[in-house]
């Protein structure tokens, strides 16, 4: 079946449309046309070329005999005549348009494989909505092929552009685009998939949780079935990750105060393709930049990312020095482990071990053994005791050891972020730093781990960046929920210029005015 033909899109001759109630004209006005003769415009239209005046008096109107078919075929085209002019060629025994077409249907099934994301933008799920065309079996069933033949090209690009986003960080499109394809296939577990973790990369989890189990009931209740293991699986992921702030709720047009990661895509690519190489050995990745750019937030999204997709996170924070006990920013880091899966894997005596500086094993495990009194090894047996949990955790499941603010990191911490770097060259851990570049003393043990992480092999140092003038436009009009095309333009232009591209600068200044 030849579904269309040119690829170069007429700008004068017949238009039709089929997305919604389908209509024809050939000029500012619709014409005024039967149902059977917008079908028969339709069929034309899509399928190009000469037909026979049997085929076409079979198929729209195969239960009347043969003489009664050919006059309603002429009654047919006549009133396609007296609306649209000359639009059709006909003679004694085949039909086929005469002008060129500009359909909107032909349009999509042309850029739906080559620009998915303009082929979501049409209407697919109401094609040929309203048009009933009587005592026409053929035709009906033609148009059901049509119609499954472009769902399931609008639903493949939606897919694709749903994961391109999510892959981006574009957790509002991409909930756009689960919500569109949720509504032409509601049993879609892909598209809850990708709903359920748009909504926990946004900060919220409850709102994930919740799209999980009203998916579950839909599906018992009408198929009666359960969500697959992947599905499931996530979900459980979702339930017992770190906490998430949960987001106000904000009345319909209200400002929001949130957006989106603006400006970051380039960054976010790259902590991506890092971590697409992490199951291959361990990958170091250090975000630089000046104070209040953004580097805690990209790496926390990356973060939440990363675990709904199976990552274990551990999360340590470094302190503006103020007398903290050595190995810190690690003690708080590991104690993300206690209900980690593969904890369990580490041998006791590694775990004793690490109890010097996590005492919340002992409660874990009561009956782990004293920890060793060799003088002058209880350092690097700690070392060696965190290096086991780290790859016990590693062996269960791909894990991120994340330090934000290393530049505040004491030397002990330090010491053995780096043993673990170079320990654990093998075992599938990422080890995210975020650095403000201003604070980085030279010489001190966090500038050296800095370098480090960056340039050692398997190892990136990512800038972040202050934002452009367009991505702080971009900013104000997500936090305001703004809805007009040039809506706070002149606004954003004068803020970037006092706040230099600054993302905590844009926010607390238009969160005070808004």
């Amino acid at each position: 079946m030849a579904w269309f033909g040119t690829s170069e899109w007429p700008v004068t001759g017949l238009v039709l449309t089929l997305f919604g109630p389908p209509s024809a004209r050939t000029g500012e006005a619709p014409a005024a046309l039967p149902a059977k003769a917008l079908g028969l415009l339709a069929y034309l239209a899509l399928e190009p070329g000469n037909h026979t005046r049997e085929s076409l008096a079979a198929l729209f109107w195969g239960e009347s005999d043969d003489d009664s078919a050919r006059a309603s075929l002429r009654q047919a085209l006549k009133h396609i005549r007296d609306a649209l002019g000359d639009v059709i060629r006909a003679d004694r025994h085949s039909v086929c348009l005469a002008v060129p077409v500009d359909c909107d249907l032909r349009r999509f099934l042309e850029v739906s494989r080559a620009e998915p994301h303009a082929a979501v933008r049409y209407d697919v799920p109401h094609l040929f909505a309203g048009l009933v065309v009587r005592d026409a079996p053929a035709f009906d069933e033609w148009m059901d092929t049509m119609r499954r033949h472009a769902l399931r090209r609008y639903i493949d690009a939606l897919r694709e552009e749903a994961r391109s986003a999510v892959t981006r960080s574009r957790w509002r499109h991409a909930l756009e685009l689960a919500e569109q394809w949720l509504g032409s296939d509601p049993l879609s577990e892909e598209a809850t998939g990708v709903a359920m973790e748009a909504l926990y990369c946004q900060g919220s989890r409850a709102a994930a949780l919740e799209r999980f189990r009203e998916y579950r009931d839909r599906l018992k209740k009408e198929i009666g079935s359960r969500p697959g293991e992947a599905l499931a699986d996530l979900a459980r992921r979702i339930e017992h990750a770190a906490g998430v702030a949960e987001p106000a709720s904000e009345g319909e047009g209200a400002p929001r105060f949130e957006a989106d990661l603006v400006g970051r895509e380039a960054q976010w690519l790259e902590l991506v393709q890092v971590w697409g190489a992490v199951p291959s050995g361990a990958r170091s990745a250090v975000l630089v930049g000046e104070a209040g750019i953004g580097k805690t937030r990209l790496a926390e999204e990356f973060t939440r990312w990363a675990m709904a997709r199976g990552a274990t996170l551990l999360r340590g924070q470094g302190y503006k020095p103020s007398g903290e006990a050595p190995f810190g920013p690690i003690a708080s880091a590991l104690r993300d482990t206690l209900t980690a899966p593969g904890l369990a894997g580490t041998d006791p005596e590694w775990l004793a071990e690490v109890a010097r500086v996590v005492p919340e094993l002992n409660r874990r495990f009561p009956r782990l053994p004293p920890a060793s009194a060799s003088p002058g090894l209880e350092r690097i047996r700690l070392f060696e005791g965190v290096a086991q949990i780290l790859t016990s955790l590693a062996a269960e499941r791909p894990t991120i050891l994340f330090l934000d603010d290393l530049q505040w990191c004491e030397g002990e911490s330090c010491a053995l972020v780096s043993f673990l770097r170079r320990r654990l060259e093998a075992v599938p851990v990422l080890f995210l730093a975020t650095v403000t570049a201003g604070e980085l003393v030279r010489g001190t043990p966090a500038e050296q781990l800095a370098e480090e992480l960056g340039t050692r092999p398997g190892g990136q140092t990512i800038a972040v960046t202050p934002l452009g003038e367009a991505e702080v436009w971009q900013l104000v009009r997500q936090m305001g929920n703004i809805r007009t095309p040039t809506g706070a333009r002149r606004f954003a232009r004068r803020l970037y210029e006092v706040s230099d591209g600054n993302p905590f600068q844009v926010i607390e200044v238009t969160k005070l005015l808004f």
